[in-house]
């Protein structure tokens, strides 16, 4: 899995996603408290799946917040 790092809708593929939003609209929240949210959202997901004896492998998103929706893997990972 991979941590969400910058998370928001992402430009480049919003236009044909309909599950994305677009600009925060004012009285949204902060793109602090949306990276904070996703983060603990993340978080449980993790202790979720490792009480249920998953093995969970947790990967940082690029630092740089290039990749606004690396955390979903169809994103980098092709299985054929």
């Amino acid at each position: 899995m991979i941590r969400p790092a910058g998370f928001r809708a992402n430009p480049q593929t919003a236009g044909s996603n309909a599950f994305q939003e677009g600009p925060d609209q004012e009285g949204d929240s902060t793109a602090a408290e949306i990276d904070t949210l996703a983060g603990r959202e993340f978080d449980g997901l993790v202790a979720g799946l490792e009480q249920a004896g998953i093995r969970v492998v947790a990967l940082e998103a690029r630092a740089d917040g290039s990749t606004p929706d690396a955390l979903f893997p169809n994103n980098w990972v092709s299985f054929h």
